[in-house]
């Protein structure tokens, strides 16, 4: 029982081949792109979600149960060299940009796990290169040392952390299920809502206005959140993290601000976050605000997030690689419109939903901090796992 480097036991195999552009729908072999790593996985997957065909599975590295997974590029050297041990019963093929470390024999879930505790991931982002974009390669992940306990006390070290996934797995679960329930049936009041009461145009119910960039302005602590186009979630809830202390294009308690553009899938594109006190946000580039006098503010958001506002969005987007609305073709999109009863009943409903979720995110970051703490005092030999007697 002692720490070692990595490169004392094991071998690293370079990944190779699976562009994007090989990775094909239905049947196929299971594969692993480096992307994945960070977005799809935790410590261990037993079912790949990619897949390739036979032939491009040529040009691919062969892996196999108990085969550690790392990326080799990323974006930041806190999340470089992310491992995932592969415990599925199929051959499967790792892409480019990855290295593959097999024939350790430890147990591969206890690795993972090891090489992703947060003393190990302050070595790899050490010994990383690049700035842009972040690299590491063998010779870098063979130095990384980590505690290694007899076999028999990895398994059970493993079980634990296993049950503790398990726990975050189920909350996840229920999370996104009473999403999906939640989300049919504000779909459902809204078209009914549009069928009963009609709608008006979102310039007969609201001022629209487009705020400057403030990327010259940015500093680390200020004392404003900039909402531009990274500010508001597909799911309609405000996220930035971009600070300044200029008070420029203050926005308002119950301002909706709704992204105009967008990179990538055009999940945010038209979705709608609502300003929730006065004198922290200000606007950003890349968005709509909509303020209302007349209508309830937590209803029109509710509105706009619906399927029957989605579906006039995404008519009028254009663009390829970054999807944009016009202004003069948003602002006679058709928005429900009801009794102010009305609004105030699904403004409610929406209102509580949103609470709720909220109660589920923070239980699922509480079982997160929970993980880590185990992590950190298993992973490291201050906690010890004796076998049951």
């Amino acid at each position: 029982m002692s720490h070692s480097n990595l490169g004392n036991f094991g071998t690293f195999i370079r990944g190779k081949g699976i562009p994007k552009g090989h990775v094909i729908n239905g049947d196929g072999l299971p594969c692993i792109r480096y992307a994945e790593i960070y977005t799809s996985y935790d410590e261990t997957a037993d079912n790949l979600i990619s897949r390739i065909s036979e032939e491009n599975s040529r040009d691919a590295l062969k892996i196999g149960y108990g085969d550690i997974i790392f990326p080799t590029s990323g974006e930041t050297a806190e999340e470089i060299g992310k491992a995932v041990a592969y415990l599925g019963s199929e051959t499967a093929y790792a892409g480019g940009d990855t290295l593959v470390l097999r024939d350790h024999e430890q147990n591969p879930a206890y690795l993972a796990y090891a090489l992703n505790e947060w003393q190990a991931v302050k070595q790899k982002a050490r010994l990383a290169t690049g700035q842009s974009v972040v690299h590491i390669y063998a010779a870098e992940l063979g130095q990384v040392s980590i505690w290694l306990p007899p076999l028999a006390e990895q398994e059970r070290i493993v079980e634990i952390l296993s049950d503790a996934d398990a726990a975050i797995s189920t909350a996840e679960k229920q999370l996104e299920a009473f999403s999906l329930s939640q989300k049919h049936q504000h779909n459902r009041l809204i078209a009914e809502i549009a069928d009963a009461f009609g709608t008006k145009t979102v310039s007969d119910i609201a001022d629209i206005s487009i705020g400057s960039s403030k990327a010259s302005v940015l500093c680390e602590k200020g004392n404003f959140l900039v909402l531009d186009m990274g500010g508001v979630s597909e799911d309609g809830d405000l996220i930035s993290q971009k600070f300044t202390d200029r008070n420029e294009d203050l926005l308002s308690l119950g301002d909706i601000i709704v992204p105009k553009d967008d990179i990538g899938d055009g999940l945010i594109i038209g979705k709608a976050g609502i300003v929730d006190s006065d004198n922290r946000y200000v606007l950003g580039d890349h968005v709509f605000k909509l303020s209302a006098d007349n209508i309830h503010p937590r209803y029109l958001q509710a509105a706009i997030n619906s399927t029957h506002f989605r579906r006039q969005v995404l008519r009028i987007a254009t663009g390829s690689a970054q999807l944009g609305i016009n202004q003069a073709n948003f602002v006679k999109l058709q928005v429900a419109a009801p009794t102010d009863e009305k609004q105030h009943v699904v403004a409610s409903i929406y209102e509580n939903t949103k609470t709720a979720e909220k109660i589920m995110v923070d239980r699922i970051d509480t079982l997160k901090k929970q993980k880590r703490g185990l992590m950190q005092q298993l992973l490291t030999g201050k906690l010890r796992v004796p076998e049951k007697g």
